[in-house]
């Protein structure tokens, strides 16, 4: 496998150094890249399993002989799980935090501060950020870790930026003069033949003169110039490929994307927005197919990197490349249908065709056989053709089966993601009020109060509903395989029991008792309890059981 990997990775090597004379090259190996990516995506499981191999001997090292936390592991541990797992960089971050109070360490704890500041911007925590910054003595801080802290900040004030307009905003020059103020920071403290000081000095000057041209030049040479890992490559990719966007140059920016997305892979980063803006792109671009694998690709990283924030992000594209996935999967069965339809057309010609031969050569035995004989090979065609359309009309079924699956829980979904954002919402409220009113006490038991088991509920009683709306029949059918004395009666508030949610799920397709058990909340075992314990009350074979309940038609 490491030598399958060495080959795409000389294969990538070449792709881009073919291109790297200029990227105004229209003829750019779009394919070629994207062939790497695809092969890139399915070796994440392995890559990820590395990454956990070196986690874990970290982890087992983090304590000294004399049973001390080590500071310097803990903070190693923090700078790999910062792009890649967001709880698990929090908690090292704290664990930090306790060693640097251990130590009594003013630079260790200044690093600490940092950390959770890095953290916080991570997951979209802005105001928690800036209170951590704030608490930071820059005399406290090692002269080698200034840059990564003076960076930190100019990262809060560049991410707010976005956040609150254009330059029209003054709100937005106060942040981005702060964002300018840090990177000057950063120039003044780096040394000028560092990787730091020039990434800052693009960045610096294209604060003031806004030039494309001379970013995505400057970038490039900043990428020949120093040794780099696979995470800085993946952001340098992705600012050349803004600067290209706002160049007006397409082509060449999803270039860089699929770069910076195949570089995110490489490093094992999570927390990253190459691909969801390659799916957006690709999208735009009636790539739709792609466009879908890559937005799913972004969501299931933001997923494993637990952020809701970039969650929400992506959800806000996802519909749309979606609904176009689904009508391009429409179109092509229009087009099937169509054809199908000229099939018929000529059979029906042929046959009426035949017919007349049939009646103008009776008189020949010799023609006659022969037609006998083709009329026995078009009635096989006809057939044939019987088949695949009763194949089509079911698959057809299914998709619009499917189709009003899927608008129901979209709006299910969205009305309970919205219950729970204003439930949190009046919880930050509360812990605002309480901060302001110096009630400290009362903020521990905001976490308490957020309500995650009510809102677990309501996920169930969100999905019993629209299942019971897509599936009315489904409890008289599932009744139809016990005894009178067994059956299942709801109850007014139409709530369905544990064990015939599972087969409703199992209904919907989800059939794999871990997808059952992480959904429902419970362990796989229990799962494993309750199914068996419906299939013995049932008056059909166990074995005869899920294919029954599997078999429930839609109304």
């Amino acid at each position: 496998m490491n030598l399958y990997r060495n080959s795409i990775a000389v294969l990538l090597l070449l792709i881009t150094l073919l291109n790297c004379g200029g990227t105004t090259n229209s003829r750019l190996p779009l394919d070629s890249v994207i062939k790497v990516l695809n092969i890139e995506i399915k070796n994440v499981p392995e890559m990820r399993s590395q990454k956990e191999k070196r986690l874990n001997f970290l982890k087992k090292e983090i304590r000294s002989n004399s049973g001390e936390i080590d500071f310097k592991i803990a903070q190693e541990l923090f700078d790999e799980y910062k792009s890649y797992q967001s709880d698990s960089a929090f908690n090292y971050a704290s664990i930090m935090h306790k060693s640097a109070e251990m130590s009594g360490d003013p630079s260790q704890q200044a690093l600490t501060y940092a950390a959770f500041a890095d953290y916080f911007i991570s997951v979209g925590f802005f105001k928690e950020a800036a209170e951590m910054l704030n608490m930071i003595e820059s005399q406290n801080v090692p002269e080698e870790r200034l840059p990564y802290v003076y960076n930190i900040n100019a990262r809060l004030y560049r991410s707010l930026c976005s956040y609150v307009g254009g330059p029209e905003s003054e709100i937005w020059s106060y942040y981005n003069d702060l964002n300018r103020s840090y990177l000057d920071s950063i120039l003044l403290v780096a040394p000028k033949n560092s990787y730091e000081y020039s990434f800052a000095k693009i960045d610096r000057e294209q604060l003031d003169h806004a030039n494309p041209d001379k970013a995505i030049k400057d970038r490039k040479e900043l990428l020949d110039r120093y040794h780099i890992n696979d995470h800085e490559k993946a952001i340098n990719y992705s600012l050349m490929a803004h600067s290209l966007i706002d160049a007006g140059q397409r082509a060449e920016a999803e270039y860089f994307l699929i770069l910076s997305a195949i570089h995110d892979i490489r490093s094992n980063t999570t927390e990253t927005t190459a691909a969801n803006m390659l799916a957006m792109m690709l999208h735009e671009d009636g790539k739709n197919d792609l466009a879908y694998k890559y937005i799913q690709k972004a969501l299931d990283d933001a997923t494993f990197f637990n952020t809701r924030l970039r969650k929400y992000e992506i959800s806000g594209y996802m519909p749309t490349i979606d609904r176009a996935r689904v009508d391009w999967v429409s179109g092509q069965v229009w087009k099937l249908w169509i054809v199908i339809s000229v099939i018929i057309l000529l059979l029906v010609l042929t046959v009426i065709l035949f017919l007349k031969l049939r009646i103008r050569k009776r008189v020949l035995e010799q023609t006659n056989s022969l037609l006998d004989s083709k009329t026995k090979e078009l009635s096989k065609s006809y057939e044939a053709l019987s088949q695949t359309n009763e194949q089509l009309k079911e698959t057809l079924d299914q998709l619009n089966e499917t189709t009003q699956i899927k608008d129901q829980y979209i709006m299910q979904s969205l009305y309970v993601n919205t219950s729970f954002v204003n439930q949190v919402e009046e919880r930050c409220r509360e812990a605002v009020k309480a901060i302001k009113e110096k009630k400290y006490d009362d903020l521990k038991f905001l976490p308490y109060n957020m309500g995650i088991k009510e809102e677990r509920q309501r996920i169930f009683k969100s999905f019993d509903s629209a299942f019971l709306k897509l599936f009315p029949n489904f409890i008289d059918s599932f009744n139809l395989l016990f005894n009178e004395e067994d059956r299942i009666v709801l109850e007014n508030d139409q709530k369905l029991p544990m064990e015939v949610r599972i087969f409703a799920l199992m209904r919907l397709g989800i059939s794999e008792p871990t997808e059952v058990a992480k959904y429902l909340n419970l362990s796989t075992k229990t799962v494993y309890v309750y199914k068996t314990k419906m299939k013995s009350r049932s008056n059909v074979g166990n074995n005869e059981f899920e294919a029954r309940v599997k078999a429930i038609p839609k109304p």
